[in-house]
């Protein structure tokens, strides 16, 4: 019995590492054409194109953005306890950005087995309440 037991926990074991590996390379090679894709040329041209086009209709985001892009470089030509608060605020909310991207992501769960896709019962009536059909016994649906 134990020898069973123990078989059956190291197929599952081995069955789950090797879905994780796939799911990994999978994961890894999906994230390279994702990458890929975002630095084309193709694709910034039309980002270009597209930001302006919102920037003529939305003012506040061209600020927005150039601000953004004045936090990038100013790094080391602060000139007051202003400019220094401002890029400690700016920093602070890139990090919370980067924890809600990074962090509030999850990973899909490995498939079950067809052993643990199938309801098993027993002759237990109080297992769940779906399990006891009168006239048929204890069947499970």
């Amino acid at each position: 019995m134990i020898e069973h037991l123990r078989n059956e926990y190291n197929e599952r074991r081995g069955r789950e590492n090797y879905l994780a590996n796939v799911y990994a390379c999978q994961l890894a090679s999906w994230a390279k054409k994702v990458e890929r894709f975002e630095n084309s040329a193709k694709k910034r041209a039309k980002d270009a194109k597209s930001r302006e086009t919102f920037e003529k209709v939305f003012p506040e985001l061209r600020k927005q953005r150039e601000d953004k892009e004045r936090f990038n470089r100013v790094g080391s030509r602060i000139k007051s306890d202003a400019d220094m608060e401002e890029i400690m605020d700016g920093l602070q909310e890139q990090e919370v950005l980067f924890f809600i991207v990074n962090y509030s992501s999850c990973y899909s769960n490995l498939c079950l087995t067809v052993s643990s896709r199938t309801r098993k019962c027993a002759h237990m009536p109080s297992c769940h309440p779906f399990c006891l059909m009168p006239g048929k016994g204890d069947v499970c649906l």
